[in-house]
């Protein structure tokens, strides 16, 4: 295991693990997010949707993709159409890349925040 490692000084990094997450960059995503203050639930299966890296705020559906899993036009095509169903539920989507997590963390906060703060102020239909 990774940890074993690791000095002594660092063990405490494992407490922020979560074995739900998927990938390493699910789990850093997951940190920054918690760190802005945002309410995260990892790995939530919504109905007719699937199962989510993670659901931000109740509001916000964020999936941390990568190459490995999300590159062809397969991939591309079934996670656009992930997004559809996902809207037409209530959700926004937010799909962010390995850069963006683990170099501009800021971009990614400031995105969902984006989203957060337009749904609030977009008229709902009755």
């Amino acid at each position: 295991m990774i940890f074993s490692a690791l000095p002594g000084r660092l063990q405490w990094l494992r407490s922020l693990v979560d074995d739900r997450s998927e990938s390493g960059q699910e789990t850093v995503l997951r940190l920054i997010l918690i760190e802005a203050g945002f309410r995260v639930d990892i790995q939530v299966s919504i109905e007719s949707v699937g199962r989510v890296d993670m659901l931000v705020d109740g509001l916000v559906v964020v999936e941390a993709d990568s190459r490995q899993f999300h590159d062809g036009w397969e991939a591309h095509a079934r996670d656009r159409a992930r997004d559809v169903d996902l809207a037409a539920l209530g959700y926004m989507s937010l799909r962010v890349l390995y850069r963006d997590i683990m170099f501009d963390q800021q971009r990614v906060i400031s995105a969902v925040r984006g989203l957060l703060s337009s749904h609030a102020t977009y008229p709902r239909e009755t």
